[in-house]
C-alpha cells in the first residue's frame, strides 16, 4: 500500500520504534531552524489550517493499523517535516487514535511555538507524551538559531509552554539543541534552568548536530560543552543524547516484506529526513546489502535528485 501521510516504523534514538504521521506539507513550520535535518522552511507561517484532509489521514491510519502485524510499535508519533500543531484538526486525529487504537502509545514532537494558544493546548491534551523543543531563552539566540515567523514573540511562546506543562497530565520531554557560541553561555543556561524548573519535565535531552543541517556553519557541540551544561542542570533530569541505535538493535520486519514495499518505506523515510545506511538497517531490520540494493533501485528511478549515497 502506498502511504502518503504515514511512515515507518523507524528507529528513533528516544522513542524506540516510531510510526510517524505527517500532518503538514514538507517544511511547513513556524520557525526555520539553522540545524534542521529536514532542510530549510519553505512555508514559514503561524496559520493553523487543514493542510491535509483529516478524513484522508484517518483513512490511511485505519488502512495501516486496523490489522497491524508488522514491527512492534513503541509510539505513534505526530511529527514529520513540519510543525504538527499547525494542523487545525489535530485533535480529531488524536481522538481517533485514542478511541480506535488504545493499545498504541501516542507522542507529539512540537517546537512549542503555538502552545500560547489555549485551543492548541486543548487539542493535544490527550496525547501520551509531548516532546517540546526549547532551544533558546533569549531574543538574540532565538533569532539566530530558530529564525521564527514574524508573528512569534519569545516570551509569549515560553509562557505558553509553561502553561501547557502546568495543565498537561502526560509525560513531558524537553529537547534543547546546543550550538556553541550562541545558546551555551552561562547567562543563557541560567535562564534556561529557571524556566525548566517551572516546567518540571520528566526528562531533558541535550542534543547537538548529528546529521547535516540547513546552514553549513552549524557544528556539533563538543562533549565538554554538553557535559558542562548537563552539570549546570544537574538538579533536573538531564541526559545527553547519544548516537542512534547500533546494528545489534535492529528491528524485525515481517519475513515476507518485498523489495517493492521496502522501496516505498525507505523513500517515505528519506523524503522526511536524511538517514544513514545504518539508520535504515536499524529501522527496517535489513542487512546492509539489501538496503544498498534497494537504494540503487530508488536512485535508478528518482527524477528529483534528492537521494545521494555517501
Amino acid at each position: 500500500m502506498q502511504k502518503k501521510y504515514i511512515f515507518g516504523p523507524v528507529a528513533s534514538r528516544r522513542f524506540g520504534m516510531s510510526l510517524g504521521i505527517d500532518l503538514v506539507p514538507h517544511k511547513t513550520c513556524t520557525i526555520d531552524c539553522v540545524y534542521c535535518e529536514c532542510g530549510a522552511t519553505t512555508n514559514l507561517t503561524t496559520l493553523r489550517a487543514e493542510y491535509y484532509p483529516t478524513s484522508d489521514i484517518i483513512n490511511e491510519i485505519d488502512n495501516v493499523l486496523a490489522n497491524y502485524s508488522g514491527t512492534p510499535i513503541d509510539y505513534i508519533t505526530l511529527t514529520g517535516s513540519g510543525e504538527p500543531t499547525l494542523h487545525s484538526h489535530i485533535a480529531d486525529i488524536i481522538d481517533h487514535l485514542k478511541t480506535h487504537y488504545p493499545q498504541f502509545k501516542t507522542a507529539i514532537l512540537t517546537n512549542g511555538t503555538l502552545l500560547c494558544d489555549p485551543q492548541v493546548r486543548k487539542d493535544i491534551s490527550q496525547i501520551d507524551l509531548a516532546k517540546i523543543s526549547i532551544d533558546c531563552v533569549t531574543a538574540d539566540s532565538f533569532a539566530r538559531i530558530n529564525r521564527p515567523a514574524a508573528a512569534l514573540d519569545l516570551k509569549t511562546m515560553l509562557d505558553g509552554i509553561v502553561t501547557f506543562c502546568e495543565e498537561y497530565t502526560g509525560k513531558i520531554w524537553i529537547e534543547v539543541f546546543i550550538i556553541e557560541g550562541i545558546n551555551d553561555s552561562e547567562n543563557e543556561i541560567l535562564i534556561l534552568k529557571n524556566l525548566l524548573t517551572k516546567i518540571k519535565p520528566d526528562i531533558i535531552h541535550l542534543n547537538s548536530l548529528d546529521r547535516i543541517g540547513v546552514e553549513d556553519w552549524v557544528r556539533p557541540a563538543s562533549e565538554e560543552t554538553l557535559q558542562r551544561i548537563a552539570n549546570a542542570l544537574s538538579s533536573l533530569p538531564t541526559v545527553i543524547v547519544k548516537r542512534a541505535a547500533t546494528a545489534a538493535q535492529q528491528s524485525e520486519q515481517p519475513a515476507n516484506i518485498t523489495d517493492a514495499q521496502l522501496c516505498q518505506d525507505i523513500t517515505a523515510l528519506l523524503r522526511r529526513r536524511p538517514s544513514t545506511i545504518q539508520d535504515m538497517m536499524t529501522s527496517f531490520g535489513c542487512s546492509e546489502e539489501r538496503v544498498k540494493k534497494v537504494l540503487k533501485k530508488i536512485n535508478a528511478v528518482c527524477k528529483d535528485g534528492m537521494y545521494q549515497m555517501r
